[in-house]
C-alpha cells in the first residue's frame, strides 16, 4: 500500500537539499530499501513504531485516513482508517492501534478487515522489554481470526540526537481460525527499527519484522515498511510503502 500526500513546495525543498549534496548518501540508502521492499510479501503484521518516535511525550494520538473511489465502467471503493494512541509514564509506554481496511468492487465486498494491538514497553535507559496482544481478521485469506500474545527485548544499537537504530527479538504464541481449520503455533520474532533525519523537516524511518515458525523454518513472514515524512508544525505528510 502506498500513501502519498506531498505538495510542490515540499518537493522543491527536497530537491534543493539533494542538489547541495547534503542528503545524497542517505537518499541512496532510502531508494535501495524502497526498491528492496517491492519483492517482499507476507501476511498482515501490525506496525505501531511511529508512536514510539514520540515516546518522550506524555500522550500521543494519531489518525490515518486513505481512500479511493472509482465510478463508470467499473465501480470500486477503497478505504483505510487507523487510530493510534500512546501514553508514556516514566519508564512505561503503552500503545494501542485499531484499524479498518475496506474494499468493494462492483458492489461485492472483497476486503472488510479489522485489526487491533495493545503493546507495552518498559524502558531501561534506551533499551526496553516489551509485551503485546493482537487480534485481527483477513477476509481475502478466509482468516476469521488471528490472535497473538508475545514478549521480547529491544536494544538500542546506535543513537545520534533524534536518529537511531534498534534491534529487537522475542517470541509469541499465534492462534488462527479458518472456516474449517484452527491452528496454534509458537514463532520467533526478529525486528529492526531505524529513523534518520534528512533535513529540518524531512525524516526517514523504516521498520522490518521477521517472524519464524519454531518447528518449521520454511514457514516465515517478512514485513518491510519504509516511510518518508514531512513535518509542518502539528501536521505530518508522508509517503509510506508496506510490503508483506
Amino acid at each position: 500500500m502506498i500513501k502519498i500526500s506531498l505538495e510542490l513546495p515540499i518537493l522543491k525543498e527536497f530537491f534543493e537539499n539533494l542538489i547541495l549534496g547534503e542528503m545524497l548518501n542517505r537518499v541512496i540508502c532510502v531508494c535501495f530499501i524502497v526498491f528492496l521492499s517491492i519483492s517482499i510479501h507476507a501476511q498482515t503484521i501490525i506496525n505501531t513504531e511511529d508512536l514510539l518516535q514520540d515516546a518522550d511525550q506524555p500522550f500521543v494520538a494519531q489518525m490515518e485516513l486513505a481512500g479511493k473511489f472509482k465510478a463508470g465502467n467499473q465501480d470500486k471503493l477503497e478505504s483505510y482508517t487507523a487510530f493510534l494512541t500512546g501514553k508514556r509514564n516514566n519508564h512505561r509506554l503503552w500503545r494501542f492501534i485499531i484499524a479498518h481496511d475496506f474494499e468493494e468492487k462492483e458492489k461485492k465486498v472483497r476486503v472488510n478487515d479489522w485489526s487491533s494491538q495493545l503493546r507495552y514497553n518498559h524502558f531501561v535507559k534506551k533499551h526496553s522489554f516489551y509485551g503485546f496482544v493482537q487480534a485481527q481478521n483477513v477476509r481475502i485469506l478466509h482468516l476469521e481470526g488471528r490472535y497473538l500474545v508475545g514478549l521480547g527485548y529491544r536494544h538500542r544499537l546506535w543513537e545520534n540526537n533524534t536518529n537511531y537504530i534498534d534491534l529487537g527479538s522475542g517470541m509469541f504464541f499465534e492462534h488462527e481460525v479458518y472456516p474449517t481449520l484452527e491452528t496454534s503455533k509458537w514463532r520467533y520474532s526478529i525486528n529492526a527499527f531505524s529513523k534518520q533525519k534528512l533535513s529540518e523537516r524531512l525524516d526517514f524511518s523504516c521498520v522490518a519484522y521477521f517472524q519464524l515458525h519454531t518447528q518449521n523454518l520454511s514457514d516465515f513472514r517478512l514485513y518491510l515498511s519504509p516511510r518518508i515524512t514531512y513535518n509542518i508544525d502539528q501536521i505530518r505528510l508522508f509517503i509510506n510503502i508496506q510490503n508483506r
